[in-house]
């Protein structure tokens, strides 16, 4: 069972909304994903299967792979943004049930080193995706989906990671 969150400020008008949030972990473009097409396809199946109301993923790195993703989950997540950012972009996106009332990227301004080829956070671009939506009893609701920098040695100087 996936959670779930009631909205609502009287017993008459309360939504239950089911959220689910997923790291895809799908490499960025160079090969590193081991069985990428197998995982995706897992993946489709899975968030098929979910009674969710809003999907956020997080490491879809490559616009072939959200276009995959979004191509199976069309018939029930038909509502959907990927945030785009430098390079790669954010890697981070937004399925919903309801449509998308509006959106925008909120790149960091601190997105780690370009010297640190390996974690890639400064190649892509860190950032925050806000979408809205508006569910079927009225509400309007904020959606927020992040994927951080990546963080391997302890804080070593870097007190915007601390947060």
């Amino acid at each position: 069972m996936f959670p779930f969150i009631n909205i609502g400020t009287t017993s008459d008008s309360t939504e239950r909304i089911k959220i689910l949030t997923l790291n895809c972990w799908l490499a960025r473009p160079y090969r590193l994903t081991v069985q990428k097409d197998v995982r995706i396809d897992a993946i489709c199946e899975l968030l098929r299967e979910s009674d969710s109301d809003i999907i956020f993923l997080q490491e879809v790195w490559l616009q072939s792979d959200f276009e995959k993703i979004r191509s199976c989950l069309r018939s029930t997540y038909p509502h959907c943004v990927k945030f785009y950012t430098h390079l790669f972009g954010s890697g981070v996106c937004i399925f919903c049930r309801w449509p998308l009332v509006s959106f925008m990227t909120l790149p960091f301004s601190i997105n780690g080193y370009p010297h640190y080829l390996h974690q890639a956070d400064w190649i892509a671009g860190k950032a925050m995706g806000y979408a809205s939506t508006i569910t079927p009893g009225g509400f309007r609701l904020n959606l927020y989906n992040a994927h951080v920098s990546i963080q391997k040695e302890m804080l070593n100087g870097y007190p915007h990671k601390m947060t």
